[in-house]
């Protein structure tokens, strides 16, 4: 749900940068389009790992960045 909500995808081919550096960028476009504002509360990690089929460490490692 939220994948769908906030447009993000990622490209797990292996050629491109690690999934964390990618959803970090996500975010923070995210952010610049004014989808999501500077601050605002994300769902939990685990909630946000389900949503965007990713592993909770994957999510987890940017989380300090935003």
């Amino acid at each position: 749900m939220i994948k769908k909500i906030l447009g993000i995808s990622f490209k797990k081919d292996g050629q491109h940068s690690p999934l964390y550096v990618q959803l970090e960028s996500e975010i923070i476009q995210l952010i610049c389009r004014g989808v999501l504002k500077p601050g605002q509360a994300l769902p939990s990690s685990r909630e946000l790992a389900q949503s965007l089929q990713l592993n909770r460490k994957t999510v987890v490692v940017p989380r300090s960045v935003y």
